[in-house]
């Protein structure tokens, strides 16, 4: 059940990619942006500890925090 559901977050993660379009201006603090983040941390870790890394990246993404900003891969 968890291995559907992981896939089907990264195919929802790709379709969100792919409807950005090649005009979309890249506003993320880290690299890689969130989304490859979240793909990467589905793919590395079990369901659990990947929501809670994607869900505490996204906090830290927030521009208005005035983060740094940097590498980040999970």
């Amino acid at each position: 059940m968890f291995l559907s559901m992981r896939r089907l977050i990264i195919k929802l993660i790709e379709d969100y990619q792919k409807s950005k379009g090649e005009d979309h201006i890249p506003s993320c603090l880290f690299t890689p942006s969130c989304s490859d983040y979240a793909k990467i941390a589905l793919s590395k870790y079990n369901l659990l500890k990947a929501i809670y890394l994607i869900i505490n990246r996204i906090y830290r993404c927030d521009v208005s925090k005035l983060h740094s900003g940097g590498i980040d891969i999970p």
